[in-house]
């Protein structure tokens, strides 16, 4: 006989495709756990921080945000309405630095996306590695903060 035939009632799969499957499934079971132990648990563990700390304080404002709006759209971290004025909010957490930094790169990023948002002015909202917030005034008409 050239062709193999199983023995007993119940169909079987040939024994050299059964050691082939169970191969598959262990290479691909290797390569997930290699993906797992390639991430960065570091990185991931800041990017969870950073998210919950913009949540928390696009809450504490009563600002409307929407899922991913900064990331997708460009259009800030949440919109805050006051009298009918929009204004645009960006939340920053510095967990490395001990004070508060603002940086003139974070300013323009913050009067462009109010301007994308369609808000008259915008709010820089930074989060030191203490906890402490400081929030920067920055209206949109004048380029920069506003005293």
């Amino acid at each position: 006989m050239n062709f193999w035939k199983p023995s007993g009632g119940a169909p079987k799969k040939h024994p050299q495709q059964v050691r082939l499957e169970k191969e598959r499934r262990k290479e691909k079971a290797a390569r997930t756990l290699e993906k797992i132990r390639r991430k960065n648990r570091a990185v991931s563990r800041r990017v969870k921080k950073a998210e919950a700390v913009e949540k928390e304080v696009i809450s504490a404002l009563g600002a409307l945000s929407r899922l991913n709006s900064g990331r997708l759209f460009k259009d800030a971290d949440g919109i805050l309405e006051v009298d009918g004025i929009r204004i645009s909010v960006d939340v920053k957490m510095q967990d490395r630095a001990s004070g508060w930094l603002v940086s003139l790169a974070d300013v323009e990023k913050v009067t462009a996306d109010a301007s994308r948002a369609g808000a008259a002015a915008g709010i820089l909202v930074i989060r030191s590695r203490a906890g402490d917030i400081a929030v920067v005034p920055l209206n949109r008409s004048l380029g920069g903060a506003s005293v």
